[in-house]
């Protein structure tokens, strides 16, 4: 199962040639990205190739394991493998033999993926601003937007298929719900001032999920509701998303700590720690 592989084995050189560009793309990120995994461990230590070397090896193993083709890298599908396979026992003798340096590499493809596919569901979370402002009719978007009261659990949806990407769609009800409950007002600092909108003359406030919804896929219950749904001025917004590491930690933590609570009376167990990878703050 778990083996040494070395570089020149057939099927690391297979698995390295099928998502070259991935992987290239994965090395800089752990060149360039502290995740507190590696203290002490600089650019000219040659950990981005030592961790590309790991990843290649943790997707050989999945598809020995899983007998499964992993077909996209960057996909829920292929993110939820790689958790998975970090929970068998094998696994964890395997990454103590390595010194630990599977796991390292894993939580940096955690992260990576999770920024990527963050930065891809952006356009449905503006569209969905876009309508909620306007009001406008939803049925010609129902594609990927329904209204719909949440106010229990409720197991995780199915997600729809939009140019051959899976998505999970957008509730505006709750988005509206936590607009109300957050007055128009930005949460982080409800003394950020901003425009009227146009259509009711509230101000005008953006909305967050706390837990990314390009996550849904790693919860059993929906994520989709307003107390996940965290109400900032368009300033605070990009700071969440693209901050600096201390910017957006202290965010993070500030939201966790009055949050979490009410989202694990949803049954969707989060910890802060899973925050860290998604947000990338480790």
């Amino acid at each position: 199962m778990f083996r040494k592989i070395s570089a020149k084995n057939p099927k690391f050189n297979e698995m390295n040639q099928r998502f070259r560009s991935f992987f290239n793309s994965y090395e800089d990120f752990v060149v360039n990205t502290e995740l507190g995994y590696t203290k002490g461990v600089t650019k000219n230590t040659g950990k981005g190739p030592s961790y590309h070397r790991y990843l290649v090896r943790i997707f050989i193993f999945i598809e020995e394991i899983f007998k499964v083709k992993i077909s996209n890298p960057v996909s829920l599908d292929t993110f939820k493998l790689v958790e998975n396979l970090s929970y068998l026992e094998a696994y964890k003798a395997y990454n103590k033999s390595e010194s630990y340096f599977p796991k390292s590499s894993i939580n940096y493809y955690l992260s990576f993926v999770s920024q990527i596919l963050i930065d891809q569901e952006t356009e449905i979370d503006n569209l969905s601003e876009q309508l909620i402002d306007s009001k406008q009719n939803t049925v010609n978007n129902s594609k990927l937007f329904i209204e719909n009261d949440v106010k229990s659990p409720e197991k995780r949806p199915e997600p729809v298929t939009v140019n051959n990407i899976k998505r999970y769609r957008r509730n505006l009800l709750e988005v509206r719900k936590a607009k109300d409950f957050a007055s128009y007002l930005c949460e982080y600092d409800n003394k950020h001032v901003t425009f009227e909108n146009n259509f009711d003359n509230n101000p005008y406030i953006e909305a967050h999920h706390l837990i990314p919804m390009a996550t849904q896929g790693l919860f059993k219950y929906n994520i989709d509701f307003a107390d996940n749904i965290i109400c900032l001025c368009p300033n605070c917004h990009r700071r969440i998303h693209y901050g600096v590491k201390s910017d957006k930690s202290e965010m993070v933590q500030k939201f966790y700590k009055e949050r979490h609570e009410k989202i694990e009376a949803y049954k969707v167990d989060i910890k802060y720690n899973d925050l860290e990878l998604f947000y990338n703050i480790k």
